[in-house]
């Protein structure tokens, strides 16, 4: 098994051996120093295209939450809980490796555990049935971002919304992002990923231009390359994809963080392949922290 390599040196800064993107985790993230700047975070969403459950832990330096929501795809019925804890909490140092919990949130690294209020859920997620993508961003020394995105993972179980008990499909499938690094105050992004059958991609704008990647049949293929993301459409020199939402979310903090998030199905064209109403989720976030 190969050792992991340090994401920073003895001072906290970036290990430039880290730098980059790889298609399975290779990265410790073993942060420190650098007060008030680090950030870190488990994001899973879980989908059968009738559902979606969306539920993270993120620990930003000075404090730490979780949240979930749970919305009805055809209805657009939601439900979302929050909890707030002064302080940070320890969080893994390599990607689903160990315990996280916070709020009623219980993130292991095979399965989900919710219990919130009028949201429940109890979540089998399968390891990668594929490669991963890890990216590494150095924008300076003092300042870098390690993310693993885990897209199209198989899952199961049943999700509780108040009275109702919803088992997943079949075709249900599962998204991590898992986060750790040491941001600027202000930070911005795009996001998109989708899945279906033996496809999915993951795209991201703004805050850098090397988390894009097609999955085939597991096997990635990383799209080295700048995209653009409009209101309804993602382009870029192997990427012309159309975005139809079915629901809309705008969320905002004023002059704190404010995120457009919508559901919805792409088709046109990525990594040479057409694809046509693949399921998945593209959101733009802007925040200070």
């Amino acid at each position: 098994m190969t050792e992991p390599i340090d994401l920073c040196d003895a001072a906290g800064r970036l290990n430039p051996a880290a730098a980059g993107w790889a298609r399975r985790p290779l990265v410790r993230a073993n942060l420190a120093g650098h007060p008030l700047r680090k950030k870190r975070w488990e994001y899973w969403c879980i989908t059968d295209e009738r559902s979606l459950l969306a539920a993270a832990i993120a620990d930003l330096d000075y404090l730490a939450f979780a949240g979930v929501s749970v919305i009805d795809l055809a209805t657009g019925e939601r439900r979302d809980r929050v909890k707030v804890a002064p302080g940070g909490i320890e969080m893994p140092q390599t990607v689903r490796g160990g315990l996280v919990e916070l709020g009623g949130v219980r993130l292991e690294p095979g399965r989900l555990l919710v219990s919130m209020g009028p949201i429940g859920a109890e979540i089998a997620l399968a390891p990668p049935a594929g490669d991963s993508l890890q990216v590494v961003v150095p924008w300076t020394p003092d300042r870098f971002q390690l993310t693993c995105e885990q897209i199209g993972v198989r899952a199961s179980g049943w999700i509780r919304c108040g009275e109702r008990t919803t088992v997943l499909g079949t075709c249900a499938w599962a998204a991590l992002d898992c986060g750790r690094g040491v941001w600027p105050v202000r930070a911005s992004w795009n996001w998109a990923a989708a899945a279906g059958g033996d496809l999915a991609f993951n795209l991201g704008a703004r805050w850098s231009d090397t988390e894009n990647a097609f999955f085939e049949r597991g096997a990635i293929r990383h799209l080295d390359e700048r995209v653009r993301f409009g209101d309804r459409r993602i382009d870029g020199p192997s990427v012309a994809l159309e975005f139809t939402p079915i629901l809309t979310r705008n969320l905002g903090w004023p002059g704190v963080a404010g995120l457009r998030w919508s559901a919805g199905r792409f088709s046109g064209r990525i990594g040479g392949r057409e694809i046509a109403r693949l399921f998945g989720w593209s959101e733009r976030f802007d925040v200070l922290w």
